[in-house]
């Protein structure tokens, strides 16, 4: 998907995938294959999203393709029509949408859908998603019988359903009354941040219902959602929307220490090669986590060559047990090995629990304890955080609460991967608040799902010659690195003890397999590295969506930290810091150096700017040292 309009919007008629800004009297929104997004009444964001989904009965989401689209729009109202089809190994569904923004502010978003196969299916139909930032706001909700709930936005992260069977929701933000309403089916809301989206999500069908569930051909699915803003009588009728000019950046004054970060071994069982080695060695690890699975043969010769590797890195392991049928067995076997380890730390789970349950955890302490283990113990869940958050384990005999993140459960596109980062802090603030007083670790943080923990049916396995569904392609780009460099702020301000990433190799890491050319972000952790036992201070950012930063300083050093998230060639403003940098940038001309010669790039002395105003090329990510 695109980031940006058609450089020149004029010189054909807008496609579908461009961005489409929209206006309905004092309301924006944009328009982006079929997602209706940023939804504002001047600067105020009101809703971050709407869309359809279908999703099978393992709950991936069939995408769209969108044909016979159609379009006016004026300066004050827009209409939109088109086609979408959902189609993959006999699932075919397709529906036709309108989309009308009307004068006085009110946009209606409505489908009418046939099934054209038998399938099954865990839902289809909208899904409306109110941004993160409407935490803590009082509502008001109108149930199917037309009674009424007085509640709020939660402020921690909510473990279940906050609303039940909602056919209106009004609340008020900023000054800006809002209520949408929803037609054609039961909805409810779950708290997105449990799978780091920044937003509260309003969907159909109810998750207390039965699924997966089977559709007919020729079933009939229409639903619609309406959504009315206003200001107060009295209140200025327009206020400017952000537009897309240079983005300002200022120092918050708040510092946060940086945590350990440590990196992933492929579970294939070899010590890394001498080459891999020497890059791994060169980003500092604070450890390197390894998977010990009990059920799986030879998992003593793998756990042997984790070490191995480890050791030659310079750094300690980070041991994830996965406890089989016999756990007791399992963790005598792992204890009479663990002093050949070197050890940073033990996560213990569960194999058949998404959460990691008490008795489980009370063991493993006994017996590891009992051995003379004396490495920190963690434990929760090696899924997601709503898996921790619906299942919180007893902490009496845990040193720290673990869960993974992954940017991709729910949506897929640039735009909605940049908007997950300031969740993943709310996630490990979420989970400091159950953690009673111990640390919360966060392994791994992968770009794309490493395994379905709610799969209903088995995942289909990838053909011959494609790429395994965990491997995302923007791994190995300046995208990829911009989105890491950000996650790491977001963790390291939100107090997380220690964070792990992505593989040392291979599709899932840092570099080709075998220690040759290296991807855009091995440079976002050499820089940390840098910096490695210092602090971060995040930048606030007018516009993070487009431009985030931070500061990192140690031992009298600083250096800042520029990520430009969009396609397009962007200024940002820095306001705080003064006098002059050295910068170096890592984009589109400088990126065949830094992949295939890292060390010439980074010796490579940047260019003397004042501070003030900076060009930030499309999806680049700028070091500023100061001089």
């Amino acid at each position: 998907m695109h980031d940006h309009e058609p450089s020149n919007p004029d010189a054909r008629e807008p496609s579908p995938s461009d961005r489409i800004r929209l206006a309905a009297g004092p309301v924006s929104a944009v328009f982006e294959d079929g997602f209706l997004r940023y939804i504002r009444l001047g600067t105020v964001e009101i809703v971050r999203g709407l869309y359809s989904a279908v999703r099978d009965h393992n709950w991936d989401t069939i995408p769209g393709r969108i044909r016979d689209f159609r379009m006016e729009r004026g300066d004050d109202s827009f209409a939109l029509r088109y086609v979408s089809e959902h189609r993959r190994e006999g699932i075919l569904f397709s529906w036709t949408a309108e989309i009308t923004g009307a004068p006085d502010g009110t946009i209606t978003y409505s489908m009418d859908g046939t099934v054209l196969s038998t399938f099954r299916k865990n839902r289809i139909g909208f899904c409306l998603l109110h941004p993160m930032s409407l935490a803590g706001l009082p509502c008001r909700v109108t149930h199917s019988d037309n009674s009424r709930e007085d509640g709020s936005f939660p402020s921690l992260i909510s473990p279940h359903q906050p609303f039940l069977d909602m056919r209106r929701i009004e609340y008020e933000v900023r000054g800006v009354r809002v209520s949408q309403d929803f037609e054609g089916e039961v909805f409810e809301m779950e708290d997105q941040r449990n799978w780091t989206d920044a937003s509260f999500k309003t969907y159909c069908t109810p998750l207390g219902l039965p699924f997966p569930v089977e559709v007919r051909e020729g079933e009939r699915i229409r639903q619609r959602i309406v959504i009315r803003a206003s200001r107060p009588a009295g209140s200025p009728a327009r206020v400017g929307a952000p537009d897309s000019g240079a983005v300002v950046l200022k120092t918050t004054g708040s510092e946060y220490p940086l945590p350990p970060l440590g990196f992933c071994l492929a579970e294939g069982g070899e010590a890394l090669p001498p080459a891999e080695i020497r890059r791994i060695s060169a980003l500092a690890p604070g450890f390197l986590r390894t998977e010990v699975r009990f059920s799986r043969e030879g998992w003593a010769e793998r756990l042997a060559a984790a070490a191995a590797s480890a050791r030659a890195a310079g750094t300690s392991l980070q041991a994830a047990l996965h406890l089989g049928d016999d756990p007791a067995v399992d963790l005598d076997a792992f204890a009479a090995r663990a002093p050949d380890l070197p050890l940073a730390s033990v996560l213990v789970f569960k194999e058949g629990e998404k959460s990691t349950s008490g008795p489980w955890i009370a063991e493993a302490r006994a017996r590891l304890r009992g051995a003379g283990v004396r490495a920190p113990i963690g434990s929760g869940t090696d899924a997601f955080f709503a898996e921790l958050n619906r299942g919180r384990p007893p902490v009496t005999d845990l040193d720290f609460l673990t869960f993974s993140i992954n940017p991709q459960v729910h949506a897929f596109d640039d735009a909605s991967l940049v908007e997950t980062l300031p969740a993943q802090a709310a996630a490990v603030e979420s989970a400091r608040a159950f953690a009673g007083g111990r640390g919360v670790a966060v392994s791994p943080v992968t770009f794309r799902m490493r395994f379905n923990p709610n799969a209903t049916g088995p995942e289909p396995q990838p053909k011959p010659g494609e790429p395994p569904a965990s491997a995302d392609p923007r791994q190995r780009t300046l995208f990829g690195a911009g989105w890491t460099a950000a996650s790491a702020a977001s963790l390291a301000a939100a107090g997380t003890a220690s964070v792990a990433y992505y593989q040392c190799s291979g599709l899932l890491g840092l570099m080709e397999t075998g220690g040759g050319t290296v991807f855009p972000m091995y440079h976002v952790f050499a820089d940390l590295a840098d910096f490695r036992g210092g602090t971060l201070e995040p930048l606030d950012s007018e516009d993070p969506l487009r431009v985030s930063g931070y500061v990192l300083r140690r031992d009298g050093r600083s250096a800042v930290f520029l990520v430009n998230h969009t396609g397009e060639t962007t200024e940002a403003i820095l306001e705080g810091p003064t006098g002059r940098f050295r910068v170096r940038s890592l984009d589109g001309g400088t990126l065949p150096e830094a992949a295939s010669d890292p060390r010439a790039f980074r010796a490579r002395n940047g260019a003397r700017i004042p501070a003030g105003r900076l060009r930030l090329e499309p999806e680049a990510y700028v070091r500023m040292d100061t001089e």
